[in-house]
This record gives structure tokens, C-alpha cells and sequence, in this order.
């Protein structure tokens, strides 16, 4: 490609409290060999001096410094409507990036007309020989897994293939498009915003390609405290939420059959996980009973908010291109396993250990 065809690429980065990470993150942005790129670091008002860091350390990054925190989801709405590129590329501040990371997405805009969602190869930081994600996958009630988890990469999904939606560690989405589907919903605050857009990019007609050349390093801490009933909480909560907005009622009706047997399995791991003292999968402040409460108030909050999710519903419905046989095509094709989706739950201590 010459330099007049090159689009521009947009690089955002929401930032809390992570200025080690940061810093790493965005050298390895600087580092990439495609240039035509500019960089935006959204800051949620933290409190360790992230932003006068990047202001200082890296004068050419445009910085946004929030007054609040503005949650994940506003967050990287805010970086892309002060996105001037083609594309948007979106990072997580504990992910670094390859060298040859955004060129060869760009690449692949070239070659995937029908793409507007582009996917990494993302390993582990700490033990880059294993995988962390090659594309998501998804379980009957929406549930979402990454393909390939704990794997050892050896080179079994090198191939560029199409995969439901990208990891949200690293990934490039077509600006046009999701402007036309909608930007993340920001009542979702954090986690599992990243699947709802991808459910509305798929509705609207659009596919996304996983691009295996295209590498990044992410490290994943694995959450602990009340980072643990957060997470838990809040995926919860807005999987739910994504599955009344986007999915037919026929296909919300028989999730729950599905809800059921996760849940059954995940009681199940819970009372192992404290029987051998697996703090690493359950955290000792909480016990069985206080997953059943977390599990509860996300269902209690989810459908408690029924009359606005409808409202969400026929806007989608507006931009919807896939008719209810196309969805269950997408089930059948990218159909995640319990053990797929548990095992995107649990981040081990040791990588080698998750087999």
C-alpha cells in the first residue's frame, strides 16, 4: 500500500489507575510499522497520575482526562467520537502489541470486504506460548468463551478464518459501522459492552475476521476481593441485558435452559474450589452462597430494567439485516462448550496449569 491509500487508524485506550501498564501499552503503539495511526488515551480520573505521565512521557498521544470515572463502555465512546479514522482500534492498557500488529489487520480490511470486525491472535504476557484467545465463541444463553483458551499455541489456529467476534483485548472495528449500529451501551459500565456491539454488528449483516498474524500479549490478572464479585456481577447483569436487546424471543425463552445447567456446573466448581482451597478459582471471602446472591441481584437488575431494554430492542431491530434462521446459524457455527466457557472464567496462576 502507498500512503495515499492507507486509511487512517484510530488507536483508543481507556486508562484507570494503570500507569505501568499504560506506559508499556503505548510503547509498543509507538513501536508499530504502520504510521498512519493516531493514538487517544481516555483517562478515568485517576488517582496515580496517568495522565500528567502520558502528557509528559508522550506529548504526540492525545490525551482525554476525565473529571469521573466514566466506566469502560463511555469510556471508549468518548476516544471514538474524537476519532478522526476509517478504523478504530481499541486496546486494553494490560495488552502490548506486536510490531506488525496493526498492519496486518489493515491488511486484512483489504482482503475481508464483508468484514467490519477484525480479531488478534492474543497469548498470554506472562507465558506467550499459550493462548488466551484466538476469536470469541458463544454458549446457548450468550455466554462468551475464547477459542482456544490455555492452549498451547502451536501454530492449530494460524489460518485467518471468520470467528463470531473479536477478543476485546485488542481488536479494529469499521468507525462507519458501528456509528450506524450504535456505540457501546454505556449502561453497561464495564465488561461485556464489547459483546453486545459485536451481537449488533452481526445483526446489521456484518462478519468478523480473526487475523492470526496479527499478535498481541495481554496479561489478564486474574480478579480478586470485591474485583471478583464485580466482574461477576456485571457480566452477569449485561449478558443478560444483551440477550433480551438483541436475541429472538424464542431464543431468550430456551437460554434459560441453559443459564440453568451453568449454573448447576458452576455451583458445582465453587463447592470444589473450596473443598481443595483453589483460591485462584473462588476467592475465600466468598462462599457458595454469596455466588447464588451475585447471580440473583444481576438477574433482579437485569430484567429490572425490562421497559428500557425494549426500547433498545426496536432500535436494533431497525438496523437488524439477519433474519431468526441466520442467528441460529451463528449458534451452530461459533457454539461454545461449558468447559470453553469456564475456562475463559478462570485465569490460573501458572498458564501451564489450565489443562
Amino acid at each position: 500500500m502507498n500512503g495515499m491509500e492507507e486509511p487512517l487508524i484510530s488507536i483508543i485506550i481507556v486508562n484507570w489507575n494503570r500507569k505501568e501498564l499504560l506506559k508499556k501499552c503505548l510503547q509498543s503503539v509507538i513501536a508499530q510499522t504502520y504510521t498512519n495511526k493516531e493514538i487517544v488515551v481516555v483517562d478515568n480520573a485517576s488517582t496515580d497520575g496517568s495522565a500528567d505521565f502520558v502528557k509528559i512521557q508522550f506529548p504526540t498521544i492525545k490525551i482525554i482526562a476525565s473529571k469521573e470515572n466514566l466506566g469502560f463502555a463511555k469510556g471508549n465512546n468518548v476516544g471514538i467520537q474524537t476519532a478522526q479514522g476509517d478504523y478504530v482500534a481499541l486496546i486494553n492498557n494490560d495488552a502490548t502489541l506486536d510490531a506488525k500488529w496493526l498492519a496486518e489487520l489493515v491488511k486484512s480490511t483489504k482482503d475481508s470486504p464483508d468484514a467490519a470486525m477484525f480479531g488478534s491472535k492474543v497469548l498470554y504476557a506472562h507465558n506467550k506460548k499459550f493462548i488466551n484467545s484466538t476469536g470469541n465463541l458463544i454458549y446457548g444463553d450468550l455466554t462468551i468463551a475464547n477459542r482456544g483458551i490455555g492452549k498451547e499455541d502451536k501454530g492449530q489456529y494460524n489460518i485467518k478464518d471468520e470467528v463470531f467476534g473479536p477478543y476485546g483485548a485488542a481488536a479494529l472495528y469499521k468507525k462507519s459501522v458501528i456509528e450506524n449500529v450504535g456505540l457501546f451501551d454505556e449502561d453497561y459500565f464495564m465488561y461485556g459492552e464489547e459483546n453486545d456491539l459485536n451481537w449488533r454488528v452481526r445483526l446489521a449483516g456484518w462478519i468478523c475476521m480473526y487475523v492470526p498474524t496479527a499478535i498481541c500479549y495481554h496479561l489478564r490478572d486474574s480478579p480478586t476481593g470485591i474485583g471478583f464479585v464485580n466482574k461477576l456481577y456485571y457480566t452477569e447483569r449485561n449478558r443478560i441485558w444483551t440477550l433480551i436487546k438483541n436475541l429472538p424471543l424464542d431464543f431468550i425463552f430456551f437460554s434459560i435452559f441453559y443459564s440453568i445447567r451453568r449454573y448447576y456446573v458452576s455451583w458445582r466448581n465453587a463447592k470444589k474450589a473450596r473443598r481443595y482451597g483453589n483460591q485462584v478459582t473462588m476467592p475465600p471471602h466468598v462462599s457458595v452462597s454469596k455466588l447464588a446472591l451475585i447471580f440473583l441481584k444481576a438477574w433482579f437488575h437485569g430484567i429490572g430494567s425490562f421497559h428500557k431494554l425494549i426500547n433498545k430492542r426496536r432500535n436494533i431491530g431497525r438496523i437488524k439485516r439477519l433474519t431468526k434462521s441466520d442467528v441460529r446459524k451463528i449458534f451452530g457455527r461459533y457454539k461454545a462448550t461449558l468447559s470453553e466457557v469456564f475456562g475463559s472464567y478462570v485465569i490460573p496462576q501458572k498458564v501451564e496449569n489450565i489443562m
